[in-house]
Order: structure tokens, then C-alpha cells, then sequence
């Protein structure tokens, strides 16, 4: 039976200034899957002066510093192999 065992820091980068409000920010900003069935669902906020401001639905794309370790389909992290990676979120401004 395939074990898998993830640490994943999600890292987001925008279309816009670093220090501009509104700022998006990923959810969970760490996490871990274990096993093969495992998955781990990743929300994109919008936040405006320290507060949250509704959730990020479209213009979001994720990228995988290892797809050998983990995949985003759809805004769900899925497990591929043993390891740890970086999950990076983007989205329009």
C-alpha cells in the first residue's frame, strides 16, 4: 500500500503591488496529506484592512513545485508521491 506523507506551504503571489489592499491569502497556508486517498481542499480570501472580504473564485490558478509529489485539480491538492512541495496560488488582482 502506497504511503504518502506531505508538508505543503501554500504561496500566493497576485497580479498587483505586494503592499496593495486588497491582499488574497490561501487556506490552510500549511498542510498535510497522508495516504493515497488523502486530499486537502485550498480556498483562495480576498482580505481588505486586516479583515476577510469574500472568497476568490475565478482568475485563481495553482502551480506545484513537484508534481510528483502533489497535483491541484480544481482547487483540491491530491497526493502522487512521497515528498514535500510548495503550492503556489495566483490570482487577478
Amino acid at each position: 500500500m502506497l504511503r504518502t506523507l506531505l508538508a505543503l506551504l501554500l504561496v500566493l503571489s497576485t497580479g498587483s503591488t505586494v503592499f496593495a489592499e486588497p491582499k488574497i491569502v490561501g487556506l490552510p497556508s500549511q498542510f498535510t496529506l497522508a495516504g493515497p486517498k488523502s486530499f486537502q481542499r485550498v480556498v483562495v480570501q480576498r482580505v481588505t484592512n486586516g479583515a476577510a472580504a469574500g472568497q476568490v473564485r475565478s482568475g485563481v490558478e495553482f502551480a506545484s513545485s513537484d508534481t510528483k509529489v502533489v497535483v491541484i485539480e480544481n482547487g483540491i491538492a491530491l497526493p502522487k508521491g512521497n515528498g514535500e512541495a510548495i503550492v503556489t496560488v495566483k490570482a487577478d488582482g
